[in-house]
C-alpha cells in the first residue's frame, strides 16, 4: 500500500500545479494538461511496480504513449494563448522595429 501512495505523488504534482497555473492565467487548458501528465507518469510507474527484469520498460512506454497526445493536441492552443500576449511583451521590449518573434 505504502509503494502504491507513492507513485500517486506525480499525479498529486500534476494536479497541483494545474490549479496553482488555472487560478494564476484562467486558462482550462492547465487542468487538463498537468493533470494528466500527472496521471500518465503514475500509471507508468504503477505498470513498472508490477514488473520484473526487462519488462519494467513497459511502464515507461505507456507513460511516454499517454503523455504524447497531450502535447499533439493542446500544444496549438497554448501556442495561440502565447501569441497573443506575445505581442504585447515581446514585440515592444525587442530591440528590433518587428521583434525577434515573428509569424503569429
Amino acid at each position: 500500500m505504502k509503494k502504491i501512495l507513492i507513485n500517486l505523488i506525480p499525479l498529486g504534482i500534476g494536479v497541483a500545479i494545474s490549479l496553482i497555473l488555472y487560478l494564476a492565467v484562467r486558462w482550462w487548458g492547465f487542468l487538463l494538461i498537468f493533470s494528466w501528465i500527472g496521471l500518465s507518469i503514475s500509471v507508468g510507474l504503477l505498470v513498472a511496480m508490477n514488473r520484473k527484469g526487462m519488462k519494467k520498460d513497459l511502464g515507461r512506454k505507456i507513460a511516454i504513449l499517454l503523455i504524447s497526445p497531450v502535447f499533439l493536441l493542446f500544444l496549438g492552443l497554448f501556442n495561440t494563448k502565447i501569441c497573443n500576449w506575445k505581442k504585447r511583451f515581446f514585440m515592444p521590449s525587442s530591440f528590433c522595429p518587428r521583434g525577434y518573434l515573428r509569424g503569429c
